[in-house]
C-alpha cells in the first residue's frame, strides 16, 4: 500500500463582477488533500515484469552451467512476485465508523530484494532510531568495505562476518577514545553504535560491506539534563588499525590469505 500524502490544492477565484480570475498572490483558497491509502500495483513495473519473465528463464540456465543460485536467493525472488498481488493474497479491512471496505494484499516482508517492503522497514527503522535509540548527540557514518577477492568468502561465513564487525567496531571506540584524550583500552569510557551489514551495492552485485552509526563524542563526561548536546570530536580515520587487526589475524587464521 502507497500512501497518498497530503499536498496543498491551489484554486483561483472567479470574480462576477470582473469575469476575470484572482491572479496568484491577490487571493486563492488553499486546501488539504485527504489523506488516503491507495494499493500499488507491482505487476505494472518494469522490474516485476523482467523477474516475471526471465526469473525461470535464469534459473534453468544456472543449472545447466553448473552454478546453482542460492536457495534464499530464489525464494526471495519468488516472494517479490506474490508481493502486493490481490490474486496471491489479500486481507479484507472493514470500518464500523465510515461503512468503508478495503482488500489490502499480503506483502513478502523480505529485506534483500523488493522494494516495497524494504523500502517500509528502512523507514521504520530509521524512525525508531531517531525516536528512540540515539540520544541528542552528533553521529557519525562508518563503512567499511573489503576487497574483491574476499567478499564471496564473507558473504557465505556468517561466523566471519560477525567476527570483522566486531572488530571493526572496537577499531572505531578505539580511535573515539584515543581523540578524546582516552586510552584507547579504557572500557571506563562507553561508547555507543548501531551496526547494519550490507550484502550488495548499488549494481545489486555481490558486495557485502559494513555500515556503523557511532556517537561520536565523549560519553565519559556526564551531560546535565539541561545541557542534552556533548561537543563533537574531530574526525579521524583509523584505516590502519582496522587493515592490520582484520586482515592481518583473521582472514589468515581461516586459511583465505597469506601474507
Amino acid at each position: 500500500m502507497v500512501p497518498a500524502y497530503p499536498e496543498l490544492v491551489l484554486r483561483d477565484h472567479w470574480q462576477p463582477e470582473s469575469g476575470d480570475f484572482v491572479s496568484p498572490g491577490q487571493g486563492f483558497e488553499v486546501r488539504e488533500a485527504a489523506l488516503e491509502y491507495r494499493p500499488r500495483r507491482p505487476e505494472e513495473s518494469v522490474l516485476y515484469g523482467v523477474v516475471a519473465g526471465h526469473l525461470d528463464t535464469f534459473l534453468a540456465r544456472q543449472r545447466e552451467r553448473g552454478r546453482l543460485v542460492p536457495r534464499f536467493v530464489e525464494r526471495e525472488l519468488r516472494a517479490f512476485l506474490d508481493c502486493g498481488v490481490l490474486a496471491r493474497g489479500f486481507l479484507r479491512v472493514h470500518c464500523d465508523a465510515c461503512r468503508l471496505d478495503r482488500v489490502v494484499p499480503f506483502s513478502c516482508k523480505c529485506r534483500g530484494f523488493c522494494p516495497s517492503c524494504a523500502g517500509r522497514h528502512m523507514a521504520d527503522t530509521a524512525a525508531h532510531l531517531v525516536d528512540r535509540v540515539f540520544p541528542e548527540a552528533p553521529v557519525r557514518q562508518w563503512v567499511l568495505s573489503v576487497p574483491f577477492a574476499l567478499r564471496y568468502r564473507l558473504a557465505y561465513d556468517p561466523s566471519l562476518v560477525r567476527d570483522v564487525l566486531q572488530i571493526f567496531v572496537r577499531s572505531i571506540f578505539a580511535s573515539i577514545r584515543r581523540r578524546t584524550g582516552i586510552p584507547a583500552s579504557n572500557r571506563q569510557a562507553p561508547c555507543g553504535a548501531v551496526a547494519f551489514v550490507q550484502r550488495f551495492s548499488d549494481a545489486l552485485n555481490l558486495d557485502p560491506h559494513f555500515h556503523v552509526l557511532a556517537l561520536d563524542w565523549d560519553s565519559a563526561v556526564t551531560c546535565r539534563a539541561d545541557q542534552p548536546i556533548c561537543s563533537a570530536i574531530s574526525s579521524g580515520v583509523p584505516n590502519s588499525c582496522i587493515e592490520r587487526r582484520i586482515f592481518g589475524a583473521r582472514f589468515p587464521r581461516r586459511g583465505t590469505i597469506r601474507f
